[in-house]
């Protein structure tokens, strides 16, 4: 480190902190961090695109800000590939209470009848108690939403799902 030149060292002990923060963040409950066995379901709508699995890490975003990393897998139960999708998540705990939301990437690539992964930093308004309640709650104890409002497939035929 003696060598390096004085932004790479800001870098390092920035990196450095921001682990630091994470592990102290996440002391209280690490069973939280990932939601890959959380539950998921479908809403209302028939769209036979799936959430097959998520996970969720709080994490710092930049200085003294947080943001949850969120990894989820969509499955395609079409038999048209998926190009477009206009989609979200909705977390809630098990009493139905809503606990986060997210916009999913609008431009995917969905095979038909398989499985693809997407991940993004999601930012929270530290502001708002219950957008902090998913870094604490135990996965089993969320239930992870997916709706679906259009699918545009390859052949630009539009699925309305509203």
């Amino acid at each position: 480190m003696a060598d390096e030149p004085a932004a790479e060292k800001l870098d390092t002990l920035e990196k450095r902190v921001q682990a630091l923060e994470a592990i102290i963040l996440h002391s209280r409950n690490t069973a939280s961090t990932n939601g890959v066995s959380g539950q998921s379901e479908q809403s209302g709508n028939q769209s036979a695109v799936k959430l097959a699995k998520w996970s969720a890490t709080f994490k710092g975003c930049g200085y003294s800000s947080h943001c949850y990393a969120i990894a989820y897998t969509l499955l395609n139960g079409y038999d048209k590939s998926i190009k477009l999708i206009d989609a979200s998540i909705i977390f809630y705990d098990l009493i139905g209470e809503r606990i986060y939301g997210i916009k999913l990437a609008k431009d995917v690539k969905l095979s038909p009848r398989k499985e693809a992964i997407f991940r993004g930093d999601f930012s929270i308004n530290q502001l708002i108690p219950g957008e902090l309640r998913l870094r604490d709650l135990a996965p089993t104890d969320v239930r992870a939403e997916l709706k679906v409002k259009k699918l545009v497939f390859e052949d630009n035929s539009i699925v309305d799902l509203e």
